[in-house]
């Protein structure tokens, strides 16, 4: 019976674990001396920033999720498949008449780790129809200034 118990055991805290997660995301949002950083948790959401062209380091939002976006999140990792995320994904710089401090290729970097799964992948001046739904779960999340808003018309390339 001790045995019985502690397989029982065993077999639900790996099974807790598995739904462990944290994201860690840097947006420059389209401007060379500024970036957003996202840290999502299994519990909570921090965003922290530079700003005041990199003088300036800003603690955003610091919150716990409610269980309904902790239920939402969990769901939603369950479906999401880190093997299909290239490392890479960029674009020219073609769609862009000048090249400025605050006129820059945005540049999104995103650090998964999913239970036991890992992918890193960064993004330069490029929409990537895959991570659509996983940008929209995250603004939900998210305060409206600091949503992802990506647009495809906004970048060269989409893959």
């Amino acid at each position: 019976m001790k045995k019985i118990i502690l397989v029982i055991l065993m077999l639900s805290v790996k099974f807790s674990y598995s739904q462990d997660f944290s994201i860690y995301i840097a947006d420059n949002r389209g401007n060379q001396n500024i970036s957003y950083d996202y840290l999502l948790t299994n519990d909570s959401l921090i965003i922290t920033g530079i700003s005041d062209y990199a003088k300036t380091k800003v603690d955003y939002l610091r919150r716990k999720y409610t269980k309904e976006e902790v239920k939402s999140l969990k769901t939603f990792f369950k479906k999401f498949k880190l093997d299909s995320i290239k490392d890479n994904y960029f674009s020219d710089y073609s769609n862009f008449e000048y090249i400025s401090a605050d006129h820059f290729p945005r540049v999104i970097e995103i650090r998964f780790r999913i239970g036991e799964r890992k992918a890193y992948t960064k993004l330069t001046n490029s929409y990537v129809v895959y991570l659509t739904d996983f940008f929209n779960e995250m603004d939900m999340l998210l305060p409206k200034e600091v949503t992802f808003q990506l647009k495809p018309a906004d970048f060269a390339k989409s893959f």
